[in-house]
């Protein structure tokens, strides 16, 4: 019993060491190549603030350096990070996706040790490490997560933390499904009223184009089957040498397995 204590009393001071140290050696060792997916992000606001098209009308695979896959309104939500000097950008935005991952893991409706239990093994995790490397916006969708986790059964927060994963990146949108057939349809109707308005503001200052240009560059990078380095079930048959019907097909089963099984 005294062990479970200590242990339970030692939990949180590992957890905050693990990560801050894991986090700290990771961004150190990047140099300079810390923010790859941050570099998409910023010089998309900075294209936006010059009047430059946002999306790239050549680039049909997901990938390359600085290549801008998200949604209209969160270059605007970067422009911040374009007054910054070049080399603290990437830094700030980093440690901003760590505080992201705290803050996600804190909100969780766990008991305290899950909480730290989870800062600990993000701590020890590489994939999560080398997506905070990459500046990749994870962390910032685990807070949207958490929080509407925390908050389900309160319209608005449930709302307000969809609708902002939602601007991130486009797929928590399915997060409303989940919410309408739950019988949450306060927070659809008030997260909808957020995304009009995100919308609205981003065709304002982009131009009703922007909205063509994001839905063709999602269907030409689209492709989980085909697309190098990916891991899907479909993109490592196809990788050993499976017939792209086959591999297609294989992976329609994989997402539907998967469907069932949530």
């Amino acid at each position: 019993m005294e062990a479970r204590t200590t242990l339970r009393a030692a939990l949180p001071i590992v957890a905050v060491l693990v990560f801050a140290g894991a986090s700290v050696a990771i961004a150190w060792a990047a140099g300079s190549t810390l923010g790859y997916d941050y570099e998409a992000y910023v010089r998309a606001a900075g294209r936006l603030l010059a009047g430059q098209p946002l999306y790239d009308p050549a680039v049909d695979v997901a990938g390359p350096f600085a290549i801008y896959l998200y949604p209209p309104p969160f270059a605007l939500a970067m422009i911040p990070f374009t007054w910054l000097p070049a080399a603290l950008g990437a830094p700030i935005w980093t440690a901003l996706l760590a505080v992201a991952l705290v803050g996600g893991a804190l909100l969780m409706p766990v008991s305290r040790p899950v909480q730290w239990a989870t800062i600990l093994l993000a701590g020890l995790s590489w994939p999560f490490l080398y997506s905070l490397k990459l500046g990749q916006v994870g962390p910032l969708l685990f807070l949207a997560f958490a929080a509407g986790w925390r908050w389900r059964d309160r319209p608005l927060p449930l709302a307000l933390a969809t609708a902002a994963g939602t601007i991130v990146k486009v797929q928590p949108a399915l997060l409303f499904g989940w919410a309408f057939v739950t019988g949450r349809r306060r927070a659809v109707v008030i997260g909808a009223l957020i995304l009009l308005a995100a919308a609205a503001i981003a065709t304002v200052v982009t131009g009703p184009r922007t909205w063509v240009d994001y839905a063709a560059i999602l269907g030409r990078v689209s492709a989980p089957v085909t697309t190098p380095h990916n891991y899907t079930a479909g993109a490592i048959a196809y990788a050993a040498g499976a017939s792209l019907a086959v591999a297609t097909a294989i992976q329609w089963i994989g997402v539907a397995t998967a469907i069932g099984v949530v």
